[in-house]
């Protein structure tokens, strides 16, 4: 296996379609954009070099991580998904932000199903891989690697965010929101970070996925199936929320006929 295990099959459709991969195959090599146009087509579009930032990922305390060659590129853009607002949905309308370190590091690179960097990183860093002597050595592991691509980006001068300051800004955005009198909607499981996730509020927070709009869906058939408007943070009479019901129901049948 090359590269990232997730991505096998969007790599073998890509070769169909007539991209060609470099010559030297590596591990991070970017693969390009596919687009389907309003006929059915699928067309390959090769990014340009001038278009990939990538930041060389190394150790701020051993330049032994260097011996692995790792990179990632710079901004996390989703084009896969459809925006659904104002009553209409959008199939093309990519979106980026920026990275949170646990993004790249213990989900991209640490998860046996994608890199599955663990045992090489904790090999070429000293740290002991026995089960008995040293049960922790993927926790040791998966901090070190995440130490590493915090400095990496920054010493790049590339946004990126820790999880610890990321929690502390969601928790923030809960206290405005409740003091506005508004419910906030999220998944416990894309909000919670992947390391150290005991050590932050965001872990003892009880959250609930309202399914709202305006919102980004992969499928109507899975996550897009319950997406709506609520109206469950105002105070309404009776026939208002009956009012409200019907118009839930007028919308997802518009949705499922389009």
């Amino acid at each position: 296996m090359v590269g990232d295990p997730l991505n096998v099959e969007m790599t073998r459709n890509a070769i169909a379609l007539g991209w060609h991969p470099p010559s030297d195959v590596g591990h991070f090599d970017l693969l390009p954009l596919i687009v389907r146009d309003k006929h059915g087509r699928r067309i390959v579009y090769e990014l340009p070099n001038s278009a990939m930032q990538e930041v060389e990922i190394s150790h701020p305390r051993s330049t032994c991580l260097d011996l692995l060659g790792l990179r990632w590129y710079t901004v996390p853009c989703v084009s896969s998904m459809i925006l659904t607002i104002g009553g209409l949905d959008y199939p093309c309308a990519p979106f980026n932000g920026y990275y949170m370190g646990t993004e790249i590091a213990s989900r991209n690179l640490g998860d046996e199903r994608r890199y599955d960097l663990l045992p090489a990183v904790a090999e070429v860093l000293g740290i002991d891989r026995d089960p008995i002597e040293e049960p922790l050595w993927k926790d040791r592991a998966l901090t070190e690697l995440n130490a590493a691509v915090l400095y990496s980006f920054r010493r790049d001068g590339v946004t990126i965010i820790d999880h610890h300051s990321a929690s502390e800004q969601y928790m923030q955005f809960v206290q405005r929101e409740e003091a506005s009198g508004r419910s906030p909607s999220a998944d416990w499981a894309w909000v919670v970070p992947p390391e150290a996730a005991a050590s932050l509020r965001v872990f003892h927070l009880r959250m609930r996925d309202r399914r709202l709009v305006p919102n980004y869906y992969t499928s109507r058939a899975t996550d897009g199936a319950g997406l709506g408007p609520a109206y469950d943070d105002e105070l309404r009479s009776r026939f208002r929320s009956r009012w409200d019901r019907v118009r839930r129901r007028c919308y997802d049948w518009t949705r499922r006929i389009k």
